[in-house]
């Protein structure tokens, strides 16, 4: 799930499975070659937890696109609900 304000972006991250794996958020701007990541390890589901909620604060100097979830090194059964694009 993904909530949107004017000053952050709260992105909720849901474990399926039962194979802990790392979680990486991709936030893409609308400026050319801008994005950052946060990385958390597989141990942020070590206490048992089924979801996690980040959050993003945003620049004032640019929008935020897109968020990805994963990557070609993380495992993932189900690419089809990892990017998700925002509305202007």
């Amino acid at each position: 799930d993904i909530k949107v304000t004017d000053k952050k972006i709260l992105v909720t991250v849901r474990k399926i499975g039962n194979v802990p794996v790392p979680v990486q958020l991709k936030f893409v701007y609308d400026e050319v070659d801008k994005q950052e990541i946060i990385y958390e390890n597989a141990s942020v589901w070590k206490d048992g937890k089924d979801e996690i909620v980040f959050e993003y604060k945003l620049s004032d100097e640019a929008n935020v696109i897109k968020i990805e979830l994963g990557s070609d090194l993380i495992p993932d059964t189900d690419k089809t609900n990892n990017i998700y694009l925002l509305e202007k």
